[in-house]
C-alpha cells in the first residue's frame, strides 16, 4: 500500500523542521516525481506553506479513504460513500500535468512544470483502485496482530495464509506472546 494505515497508524504529519523535504521526499520515494521536481515543489511550499498543508490534508484524506475501501472489501461490507467520493474526486482530477517518462529501462510518473501538487494524488488513487478492482484484490489482507496494527498487505504466500504485515515485527511479537502464555499455563 502507498500509505500505512490502520488502528495504530502514524498520522500523516511531519514535524516543522525539514517538513517540506519530508513531504516531497515521500513523493519522490513513491516514484511520483524525480528529486529535481521534489526540490522545486519543496521550494514552492516554503513560499506557500498553506499549499503544503492543503496537500498534506488531501493526501491523508485519500490514505484514509483507500484504507476504508480495502477494509470494507476484506470485511465483505458495503463501502463508505464518503470514502468512495474522496477516491473518485482524486480520480477525476485533471490528468494534465502528470504523464509517463521513460528512464533507462523503466517507466516513471513525470509531473510537468505547471503541475498542481494535488494532481500527484491521482496516480495514488488510480493505483489503489486498480488493485481494489483487479485480480489481486482478494489477496489484500489486514494484519492480524492482537495489538490492532491494522496495516494492509498483499498475501503472496503459496498457501495464502499469511497473517501479519511483517514477520519481523507483528509476527514475532504474536508468536512470542503465544509462547509466553503457554509457559504460564504449565
Amino acid at each position: 500500500m502507498v500509505f500505512p494505515s490502520g488502528a495504530n497508524r502514524a498520522p500523516l504529519t511531519v514535524p516543522r523542521r525539514n517538513a517540506t523535504w519530508r513531504k516531497t521526499g515521500w513523493l519522490a520515494g513513491a516514484g511520483l516525481m524525480n528529486p529535481q521536481t521534489a526540490s522545486r515543489i519543496g521550494a514552492r511550499w516554503k513560499q506557500f506553506p498553506r499549499e503544503a498543508r492543503s496537500f498534506l490534508k488531501d493526501a491523508a484524506d485519500l490514505r484514509e479513504a483507500i484504507y476504508e475501501l480495502f477494509v470494507a472489501r476484506i470485511d465483505a461490507r458495503k463501502a463508505d460513500p464518503v470514502a468512495t467520493g474522496i477516491v473518485n474526486a482524486n480520480l477525476a482530477r485533471s490528468g494534465r500535468g502528470v504523464g509517463l517518462a521513460s528512464l533507462q529501462r523503466e517507466l516513471k510518473w513525470q509531473p510537468s512544470r505547471r503541475l498542481a501538487p494535488q494532481q500527484l494524488l491521482k496516480p495514488v488513487a488510480w493505483s489503489a483502485v486498480t488493485l481494489l478492482m483487479g485480480p489481486r484484490a482478494q489477496k489484500v489482507r489486514q494484519c492480524d496482530d492482537e495489538r490492532g496494527c491494522g496495516w494492509l498487505f498483499i498475501d503472496e504466500s503459496r498457501a495464502q495464509n499469511r497473517r501479519w504485515c511483517s514477520m519481523g515485527n507483528c509476527g514475532n511479537l504474536a508468536k512470542s506472546r503465544r509462547h509466553y502464555r503457554r509457559g504460564l499455563l504449565k
